[in-house]
């Protein structure tokens, strides 16, 4: 299973981890992971383990089963 993130105003996949981070908060931060919480809201990961939000109603998770 993949976990990807959908951008509602561009209408695109967000694919660029640096994009990701950005959306999230991070700054200078190495990728690691993308999460979601249990009400739904997508998270991203750093490799220290901190997270941060996406924007709810901007980035929604999607959950696929093999690859596109």
């Amino acid at each position: 299973m993949n976990i990807k993130i959908w951008d509602v105003i561009n209408k695109e996949f967000v694919t660029n981890e640096k994009e990701l981070m950005d959306y999230a908060g991070f700054e200078y931060q190495k990728f690691e992971d993308i999460g979601v919480q249990g009400d739904g809201t997508p998270v991203v990961f750093d490799r220290c383990g901190n997270f941060g939000y996406l924007d709810p109603q901007r980035f929604k998770a999607v959950f696929l089963i093999g690859d596109i």
